[in-house]
């Protein structure tokens, strides 16, 4: 969801130190070329690569200098990621909220005795149906909706929304910074991450995991996908409906699974690669590329079931 900003260009460009190409537009939101909407500022740092399709002619671009992107306003630095980090930290904060806590009465009250020790924000908004065990911890602006189990010492940081049916084991918490990071002058800065983490309906997730809050986009989780212990879930990553993913397996920032994918134990995933449907990823394969549906991958670089096979037929 795009992270309001309600801005003029001129406005925008002098907060974050670019300097204003064309028009001077009232910006309602920084958004992401996927979901841009009409009066939307958009960050585009790929230096000879065109914007998404799809993405409107009327939105704003912070941009490096010399990018071809049509005739539309342009925001100019030349490091776009350290002016989104002064925006992000800047006009699209999100309001400060009180250090309050529901006390173990009221608590206990509404969610009953296993729920004794948890740790909940007045503002979160909770189904009475939801079972919290102790040391869960449920921060301001999140939802859980009904018949949703958390296990004991789950954290569910700001902006956490979770669909009914969902399960998340101990230990694991959902909407942790992500590793997004800005080489500054004094080595790197870390980007804050806004958009939070959305688990659609019957999730579950085994303990110890990690899935990281997204920065203009949430990181999702379709419904019915199942993850087990250990896994790692990066930064504006988004995982298909009914996907099967097993132990200490790690996707880097805005990975994209396709529905149905089963991914085997300790399998890595570099940023941005993109896999579609029903694809199948055998145990510690390092997926470097993008796949088609339907495709079996192994070893590392990941290439297609076969022909590893036949690698380690000839290495035999």
């Amino acid at each position: 969801m795009p992270l309001p900003l309600r801005l003029r260009a001129s406005e925008v460009a002098r907060l974050c130190g670019a300097q204003l190409e064309g028009e001077d537009p009232f910006l309602e939101a920084l958004a992401s070329p996927e979901n841009a909407g009409q009066t939307d500022l958009v960050i585009w740092f790929r230096a000879g690569k065109s914007l998404p399709i799809g993405v409107p002619d009327s939105v704003a671009i912070l941009c490096l200098p010399d990018q071809a992107l049509g005739q539309r306003t342009r925001l100019v630095h030349p490091n776009p990621l350290a002016a989104l980090q002064k925006l992000l930290e800047g006009p699209c904060a999100p309001a400060p909220v009180a250090d309050h806590w529901l006390s173990d009465v009221q608590i206990v009250s509404r969610f009953g005795e296993g729920a004794w020790g948890a740790r909940i924000h007045p503002t979160a908004e909770i189904h009475p149906s939801v079972r919290l065990a102790p040391g869960v911890v449920v921060e301001a602006g999140c939802s859980i909706a009904a018949d949703s189990i958390l296990e004991a010492g789950c954290i569910l940081h700001r902006g956490t929304h979770l669909d009914a049916g969902c399960r998340i084991g101990s230990g694991t918490v959902l909407g942790s910074p992500g590793f997004g990071l800005v080489p500054d002058a004094t080595g790197f800065a870390v980007l804050p991450h806004h958009a939070g983490v959305v688990l659609g309906k019957g999730v579950h997730l085994g303990p110890l995991c990690n899935v990281s809050a997204g920065i203009l986009d949430a990181t999702s989780i379709g419904f019915g996908s199942h993850l087990d212990a250990q896994v790692q879930v990066g930064h504006n990553c988004h995982i298909g409906c009914k996907c099967r993913i097993a132990a200490q397996t790690g996707l880097s920032g805005s990975v994209r699974l396709g529905d149905r994918c089963l991914v085997g134990g300790q399998a890595g995933f570099a940023d941005h690669v993109t896999l579609g449907s029903d694809c199948i990823v055998a145990a510690r394969a390092g997926v470097t590329k993008n796949w088609p549906d339907g495709t079996s991958l192994g070893g590392f670089p990941a290439r297609q079931l076969s022909q590893w096979r036949r690698d380690l037929a000839r290495r035999a």
